[in-house]
């Protein structure tokens, strides 16, 4: 049993070049990149909307309750 441990645990030279070519996935994002996303995006958003309503609240005429 331990001799099937220790043969699995080799890895052969091919194998590992072909491990090290494969292509690696994207990188986990830190905390840090989420957290300036995340305020990037507000501060987008809030721009457009307050450039919506300073655009916008001179074309449309307030609505008068009678």
């Amino acid at each position: 049993m331990n001799s099937e441990i220790v043969e699995m645990a080799r890895i052969k030279p091919k194998a590992l070049l072909a491990q090290s070519k494969q292509k690696k996935g994207p990188a986990q994002l830190s905390l840090t990149s989420i957290i300036t996303y995340l305020i990037v995006g507000a501060l987008t958003v809030s721009a457009l909307y307050a450039g919506y309503k300073y655009f916008f609240q001179n074309t449309i005429p307030p609505q008068v309750n009678n």
